[in-house]
């Protein structure tokens, strides 16, 4: 993004000894005949799923051998396109530890700028240059992208900042055909096949808007809606909304990183999507991939979700096998019928717990359960009717999970109408000490207590959500609202969201292994940014309209969600990027939670983790980390230098003779005289650089046929 028939069971715990197969809970209920009954999802007959090797005996050439196209992305871990029919075949090669795929993925600027001093990055006030991503790749997955947008184009000659398209749901456009390495979707690589493609789909606005606001370049209206890194490149993957799973967007991940490497340049990927589809504790496929994807020059931004006020997520910590049971109630967030069916539900256990799930239908007037099954242990998939109660069906599959060790358990509702007052509950009864998570999909199913005794619903919990609010390397980020009135083409309003503060939907952490998410907060709310032209549903809050290039009619329109705080911030991770080429995902972590902004607001962490993105400060701190960062620690340096805030130049050479010290400004300009000094190898030497504005400066030093150029900010 369950569960009953006669019998009273003392019941099996989903503990002892399960047979452990290698697909996953999801796609062994996929390969089940319910599947299409039980489902929400449409069935495609081929889907991307990810395949984990055994650590000894796995090999990608026996899986070729098979006859499957693999997509290897580490050495243990990569994705295949699979067809449904394949899935049991795949399952039994010899060498897979495990082959997982997930629910569908949701997607989750002047004011902004101003308010994070983003503005001053690009008019280079006060770092002596401006900071706007040249050179940089941003790159964006998601869907609804506007290709001849003029955010899109070089103010200077309309020509396209799109590099790349990777559209991995279309097929059969001319002289058009799927990435090489990819085999899937087809890939738009010069600016005359991605103008001529116009957009990806005409129901969606979500990507423009997401990129406009991370590397936008309108300067219409002197630049008012212009996007935090204007002079980046830009890449872009273009999701089938409805069949991509998490493998699908991991793919589109490396398919970017792979175009920034062949250019030679860094790069910072976009993730303004999310379900809650795994284990929230940085263990899943998806994350472990995309950790060690990350490094040096390429880093990923992502949504913390917008889901802190939906009631979906339980906790529950067991004390012993003594404790009473947790009891909660299924809720539907639309009725289900013939035509509205689907959703999903997991239980989460600690490694080693043990309990047991029973699913009841619950009569509400007379306050007893009226049909109850225990679910059994085991692997395969397990199909139960509800009887009169309950008209469909509910599946379930257990096991424990080869990624964490954890047990888990997957509930598919494909449930088309509930009997007036009944209620499906849901009884998990420890066996042993430990916490078990429960969690819904939160798009069509909730959790609930109807306020009856004995009955518990979510709490102040996590609700941080899996793909961009996750992950150990990820940066995580949470919104705060910098608008909360609007003006559109059809009239205005005002939302009810308090200036300053954390937006109300914006989701909170820790993760279920307890890290804080997010790690920063960034404007969300209410974002003015590019909308689709193509796009015929989006066109309530739409705010202005101008002519952009070649007639193409440029929309802007609000949108709110930690979908737009999380571009926002990979803008200016784009512009950090500028400034210092090798920027590590740990070392990006720690200049967010180093120069956040604190204020009155940002007191609660699980919220707003370190505080407000404050653009400005960190990109002074990133310029700091860059001072020494092309010099390997092997090389003889003619000396070794700093510089204090006031201007004094402190330098120890390396060697006796003559050091020679030039300083220019950004720009390579020189700023003062040449100084020669005769100097002794190891003796401390100060040396004033006068009355200097505040700005970035190069300073060259040279001794003999060795050179070296800092980086320093006064």
């Amino acid at each position: 993004m369950l569960v009953l028939l006669a019998v009273a069971s003392a019941g099996i715990s989903l503990a002892q000894n399960p047979s452990q197969h290698v697909l996953s809970p999801r796609l062994l209920q996929r390969v089940s005949h319910n599947h299409l009954q039980a489902s929400r999802v449409a069935a495609a007959d081929t889907l991307t799923v990810f395949v984990t090797l055994d650590g000894e005996d796995g090999t990608w050439e026996t899986l070729r051998e098979a006859g499957f196209r693999v997509i290897p992305l580490t050495s243990r871990r990569g994705t295949l396109r699979v067809a449904s029919a394949d899935l049991l075949r795949l399952s039994g090669i010899g060498g897979i530890k495990y082959v997982e795929s997930s629910d569908l993925p949701r997607p989750m600027v002047d004011e902004a700028r101003r308010e994070t001093q983003a503005d001053r990055l690009l008019s280079g006030d006060g770092p002596g240059q401006p900071f706007t991503g040249k050179g940089v790749v941003v790159g964006i997955v998601d869907a609804g992208f506007d290709y001849l947008h003029s955010a899109f184009r070089n103010p200077d000659d309309g020509t396209l900042r799109i590099r790349r398209v990777w559209e991995q749901g279309s097929a059969n456009f001319e002289d058009c055909k799927a990435p090489e390495k990819f085999g899937y979707g087809l890939e738009l690589t010069t600016p005359e096949m991605i103008v001529k493609a116009k957009a990806d789909r005409e129901s969606n606005s979500h990507g423009t808007h997401v990129a406009a606001l991370a590397a936008g370049s309108d300067a219409w209206d002197e630049g008012i809606y212009q996007g935090v890194a204007p002079d980046a490149d830009i890449v872009l993957v273009a999701l089938d909304l409805e069949h991509s799973t998490n493998a699908d967007i991991a793919n589109g991940v490396a398919y970017i990183f792979d175009y920034a490497e062949s250019v030679g340049k860094p790069c910072v990927v976009n993730l303004s999507l999310g379900n809650h589809d795994g284990p929230h504790d940085g263990t899943s496929t998806f994350d472990v991939l995309t950790d060690e994807m990350q490094g040096e020059g390429r880093l990923i931004v992502g949504a913390a979700g917008n889901h802190r006020a939906d009631k979906f997520h339980i906790e529950r910590a067991f004390q012993s096998a003594d404790d009473q049971p947790l009891r909660t109630f299924i809720h539907y967030n639309t009725t289900p019928s013939t035509v509205s069916k689907g959703g999903s539900i997991e239980v989460w256990g600690d490694v080693g717990s043990h309990f047991e799930v029973a699913l009841s239908a619950y009569s509400i007037f007379n306050h007893e359960d009226a049909e109850t099954v225990t679910v059994e242990a085991g692997e395969g998939v397990q199909e139960v009717s509800l009887g009169r109660y309950v008209t469909g069906s509910l599946t379930v599959t257990s096991e424990i999970s080869p990624l964490n060790g954890r047990q888990h358990l997957l509930i598919t509702s494909g449930v088309t109408n509930i009997r007036m007052n009944y209620a499906i509950a849901i009884t998990v009864t420890p066996k042993a000490a430990g916490t078990v998570n429960i969690w819904a999909d939160n798009a069509w199913l909730g959790l609930e207590s109807r306020d009856i005794e004995g009955f518990s619903g979510p709490e102040d919990e996590s609700t941080v959500a899996e793909i961009g609010g996750t992950g150990r390397r990820i940066l995580t980020v949470g919104a705060y609202t910098t608008r909360n009135d609007y003006t559109t083409l059809s009239g205005s309003g005002t939302l009810d969201e308090t200036l300053g503060d954390v937006c109300s939907f914006s989701s909170c952490g820790p993760t279920l292994d307890g890290r804080p998410k997010p790690e920063v907060c960034a404007p969300g709310c209410f974002i003015i940014s590019g909308y689709s032209s193509f796009d015929t549903t989006s066109s309530a809050f739409i705010a202005t309209t101008h002519e952009g290039y070649d007639g193409h009619t440029d929309q802007y329109g609000y949108m709110q969600g930690t979908s737009m705080a999380a571009p926002f911030t990979a803008g200016i991770v784009a512009s950090w990027l500028d400034a210092y080429p090798r920027l590590s995902p740990e070392q990006l972590h720690s200049v967010m939670l180093e120069t956040a902004r604190k204020d009155d607001f940002t007191q609660n962490a699980r919220l707003w983790g370190a505080g407000k993105v404050d653009a400005y400060a960190g990109l002074l701190r990133v310029l700091q980390l860059s001072d020494d960062s092309g010099i390997a620690a092997s090389e003889v340096l003619p000396a070794m230098l700093s510089v204090s805030r006031d201007g004094l130049l402190t330098v120890v050479p390396s060697a006796d003779g003559e050091v020679s010290i030039k300083v220019c400004d950004a720009a390579g300009r020189s700023c003062l005289p040449p100084v020669r000094r005769q100097m002794q190898g190891g003796r401390m030497q100060q040396v004033s650089l006068g009355r200097l504005p505040s700005g970035v400066y190069l300073i060259s030093v040279s001794q003999g046929t060795r050179s070296m150029q800092k980086k320093v900010l006064l």
